[in-house]
């Protein structure tokens, strides 16, 4: 019962009703004391005044037995408490008793003179008594109109809004989150408070409905972008792998596994492992991609060759790209490097192949014109950076056609071939040795300062491609090699102009008789 919402608002008004009633009791029987007081004492007045004409006489004959019966038949009154006639006496003051009426007896014969006073008591009992009755009975009646009040405000609350709330309140708990039940407006409070309330709790079920269908959705979508991600990560065609700011491997997807293999992957595991320095060789370029990555924030990406472990070499393509975690749930931010590798070793042969077969020649696998005219280029402008002379040879085969007329192409290339073994046996590692076309071949021979150290390798050279080359069982043939020879000066500083000297020399070679070299001098 004390969880009634009704009893908790309509006791408290009893209370203050019931208080006030007591209060109003209180205030009333004062006042109804005071007013039996007054009425008393006028009955007294009147009651006296009946028998002032026979106590006058009394007093002035001085009668007692007179007087005696005037007080016997004032004593029967029940307002009367005490009567008595005083002879020869004024109306004065008596302060030893309020409830006391004094009446003046006046001479019934001679007019102004004063014979005596009669006097009457109140019965202040009697008095307090009515005051009392009347009192009670006017407390009982708003006692009962307080009671009556608050009985009626409790069916008021609770027939006419208590029940109401309880409703609502049961339809309330029956309905769950994300439902589409709402509760059922009552027809007594649709436009007051309590009606609103309701609209405005709808509403609310309303908005928690969609955000929980909006929140289901989305959690949908987010499972099924985690489950396509994770399919993606795993799956991935791309090695994916995740570095905390040591260079430590984080993570890795199977693809990155089975890219960089088993074992490796175990040892790049360790806490002590860098993971990219152990990956990849060409130390100097991983660290500078890593030092535009964690460094400088950028993303980096390059061609590396992975470091073999016992597996055959390959080269991946490797991208890094920095990633910082959410500031919200650290007090820094975390910097991590999130790294792709794509298997392009199958590229990089090909571009090998594609560079050779461009910068090659096909036959004897010597540079070609175009690569060996670009690298004879460099060749100059580094001996000359160091005060050196380089020196350019044209050498031109002799009696190489006479093996294709008679002995075929194919024997031809064999000599070919052969020849350009000899002279690139011949030649220093810091020589350069290229086919210019057809049986022409361009030598480039940096610090030619020193004449017979020039000298004695064309000698050598001649020798070697002067001895009898096999070209078929028992079969072998013999050529010459005209030799012109330019060497660069402070005059002749370019490429084109120790080609063209170098041509020059080798034509008066092939006047001269052939096999054999000339040396331009300016």
């Amino acid at each position: 019962m004390k969880s009634r919402l009704s009893l908790k608002i309509a006791v408290p008004i009893a209370l203050v009703a019931l208080t006030a009633a007591f209060a109003v009791s209180l205030a009333q029987y004062f006042w109804f004391y005071n007013n039996e007081v007054r009425q008393a004492e006028r009955s007294l007045q009147q009651i006296g005044q009946t028998v002032q004409k026979t106590a006058a006489i009394a007093a002035y004959l001085n009668n007692q037995e007179l007087a005696r019966e005037v007080i016997e038949g004032l004593e029967k009154n029940e307002l009367v408490a005490s009567a008595s006639i005083e002879f020869n006496a004024h109306p004065r003051l008596s302060p030893d008793n309020h409830n006391e009426v004094q009446i003046p007896l006046a001479s019934p014969f001679i007019t102004g003179q004063q014979v005596g006073l009669l006097h009457l008591g109140l019965r202040k009992d009697l008095v307090k008594q009515r005051a009392k009755d009347s009192a009670l009975s006017d407390t009982l009646l708003l006692g009962g109109y307080t009671l009556f009040g608050s009985l009626l405000v409790y069916l008021l609350v609770e027939f006419g809004l208590i029940r109401s709330i309880r409703q609502i309140a049961h339809q309330l708990s029956t309905i769950s989150p994300g439902e589409s039940h709402r509760l059922v407006l009552p027809e007594l409070h649709r436009e007051d408070e309590l009606g609103q309330l309701v609209k405005h709790t709808n509403t609310l079920l309303d908005l928690a409905q969609f955000n929980l269908v909006s929140e289901h959705e989305l959690l949908e979508q987010v499972a099924n972008l985690e489950k396509r991600f994770r399919m993606i990560y795993a799956r991935a065609g791309v090695g994916i792998f995740l570095m905390d700011q040591r260079a430590r491997l984080v993570m890795a997807n199977p693809a990155f596994i089975e890219l960089i293999g088993e074992p490796t992957y175990q040892h790049l595991l360790n806490d002590n492992v860098n993971c990219v320095i152990d990956l990849f060789n060409e130390t100097e370029k991983v660290f500078h991609i890593l030092e535009n990555t964690f460094f400088l924030g950028e993303t980096s990406t390059s061609d590396l060759l992975l470091k073999e472990h016992g597996r055959p070499p390959r080269w991946v393509y490797c991208l890094l790209t920095p990633v910082k975690e959410d500031a919200k749930q650290k007090n820094d931010d975390t910097l991590l490097i999130q790294g792709i590798i794509t298997d392009i070793t199958e590229r990089k042969n090909e571009e090998q192949l594609i560079r050779f077969q461009a910068e090659r020649d096909p036959l004897t696998h010597l540079l070609n014109r175009r690569s060996a005219e670009r690298s004879a280029h460099m060749m100059l402008a580094q001996v000359r950076f160091e005060q050196q002379n380089l020196a350019i040879c044209l050498i031109d085969l002799d009696n190489f056609k006479p093996i294709n007329d008679t002995h075929g192409h194919d024997a031809g290339d064999k000599a070919l071939a052969e020849i350009a073994l000899r002279m690139k046996q011949t030649l220093r590692s810091t020589d350069l040795l290229a086919r210019l076309g057809g049986d022409e071949f361009l030598v480039a021979i940096p610090w030619a300062n020193d004449h017979e150290n020039l000298t004695g390798l064309l000698d050598k050279l001649l020798i070697a491609i002067t001895r009898p080359i096999e070209i078929e069982d028992g079969t072998s043939v013999c050529v010459g090699a005209s030799i012109g020879v330019a060497i660069s000066s402070d005059e002749i500083h370019e490429i084109d102009q120790l080609i063209t000297l170098a041509d020059q020399s080798m034509y008066k070679v092939k006047k001269q008789g052939k096999n054999g070299y000339h040396i331009y001098a300016a």
